[in-house]
């Protein structure tokens, strides 16, 4: 049995030889391995449908959950070994239409299944779809569509907490406090879950937060505009705007509905500095007022307390303290400025006048009261150029109604009838004492 089979195999051995011996042979190999393959046929592509993951994390999608939606497909129809590229396509699709488009091109062999994913974020607080399209150049197309739900809980919370801010914006901390802690009891759960419910809810501890502080700034802002109002008024007289700029700086840090107060804060604020500047000025330029009066500078002295006097009258509540005693006086000393100036021009006119009488008796008669007047007035050290020349109208004028003295009328006289000069005064000898006889002895 043996050699029989082993015979076999010699003849078939033999046969084989005899075939590859044959010179067309090879030819014939080399001809079809130098030859390109086959065209490929058209694909054709089996889907086996889009899956979404099920939500592990408080059983439902919501706004900024992350999703995953995959799908597979088959290919056939390809010779054996051969490839042709394969085009994933992915979008969403929305209440306001198409949108992500991601594309993916790949190599594929006949076989699969072959996976593909769409990795997204809920970005939507409606339920939208996810879209597959499976195709290459020239075969079949494969559609697939998968369904997303979404859940409207994290969008509710989000409104309630833009009614909490629109409650702060509006100046009103107490109601933003109760909304923010009324939202805070019921993220707390889903807080541990979800990243997005525990951002949420370090924004509304912070909002609530911010609400009770600004509660109490309100407080403070309120108290402050209230007793402010004395900060201007002449019975305090203080006219300082420091804490009206403190209210102005609490104001500005409040949300913007608790600005009404600002407008009557600026208004006290320039108020009161107005008040201050023209206290400052008053109290400044009626020391210079007085001080022109002692140089003698009446004019410039009775219109510097006019300017003066003019700020207070003009804002009579500026008028008040130090300010108040200073215009009194002010008043005092512009009313006697005033008569000193009257008198000034009245008693130079009079010497005017007197100076161009003819008469010798009537610019003698005239000159008496000036001087009499001259001598009385206050600011008589501002007249003593009216006074010397008043002095000197009436020396003149008694001079020319007596003649002139004997002094005068001698030194006019010729000198050989001139009076001889008298004679000095004779001088006196001292008398001689003679001294008394020494005492006798006992």
């Amino acid at each position: 049995f043996a050699d029989k089979e082993t015979r076999r195999d010699l003849d078939a051995l033999n046969a084989l030889a005899a075939a590859l011996s044959k010179p067309e042979l090879l030819a014939a190999l080399e001809a079809s391995v130098a030859s390109e393959p086959p065209p490929a046929g058209p694909p054709r592509l089996r889907s086996a449908g889009l899956h979404l993951r099920e939500p592990v994390r408080l059983g439902q999608y919501e706004l900024g959950d992350d999703a995953v939606v995959s799908g597979a497909y088959w290919v056939d129809g390809l010779p054996e070994g051969a490839s042709t590229e394969i085009e994933e396509t992915t979008w969403l699709e929305t209440a306001r239409g198409f949108a992500a488009v991601e594309r993916n091109t790949v190599k594929r062999r006949n076989g699969g299944p072959y996976p593909f994913e769409r990795p997204l974020t809920v970005a939507e607080t409606r339920p939208f779809a996810v879209l597959a399209r499976v195709s290459s150049a020239s075969g079949t197309v494969v559609m697939e569509r998968a369904e997303v739900p979404v859940a409207a809980d994290f969008e509710l919370a989000l409104k309630r907490e833009a009614e909490a801010l629109q409650y702060l914006q509006a100046c009103d901390p107490k109601s933003a406090e109760t909304a923010a802690a009324a939202l805070e009891g019921l993220l707390g759960d889903a807080a541990k879950v979800k990243p997005q419910y525990d951002s949420l809810l370090g924004r509304v501890k912070k909002l609530k937060a911010r609400a009770s502080a600004d509660q109490e700034s309100l407080a403070k802002l309120e108290e402050a505009v209230g007793a402010l109002r004395a900060d201007s008024s002449p019975e305090q007289c203080r006219f300082d705007s420091e804490r009206t700029d403190a209210a102005i700086k609490l104001a500005r840090s409040l949300p913007p509905g608790c600005d009404r107060v600002l407008p009557e804060l600026f208004t006290q604020r320039a108020l009161v500095s107005r008040r201050a500047a023209d206290q400052a000025w008053f109290l400044k330029a009626s020391p210079q007022a007085r001080s022109r009066r002692r140089a003698c500078d009446l004019e410039g002295a009775a219109r510097l307390w006019t300017e003066a006097l003019s700020v207070l009258e003009a804002d009579p509540a500026a008028r008040c303290g130090p300010s108040d005693a200073e215009a009194k006086a002010a008043e005092a000393e512009l009313l006697a400025v005033r008569r000193a100036l009257v008198w000034s021009q009245t008693l130079a006119e009079s010497l005017d006048k007197a100076e161009a009488e003819t008469s010798a008796a009537k610019r003698l008669a005239l000159s008496a009261p000036l001087i009499a007047r001259l001598g009385s007035l206050d600011d008589g050290e501002c007249r003593r150029d009216l006074l010397r020349r008043a002095v000197k109208l009436s020396e003149k004028a008694g001079e020319d109604e007596s003649g002139p003295s004997v002094a005068d009328a001698e030194r006019r006289l010729p000198a050989e009838i001139a009076p001889a000069p008298p004679a000095p005064p004779a001088r006196k000898i001292p008398a001689i004492r003679k001294k008394a006889p020494p005492a006798r002895k006992k």
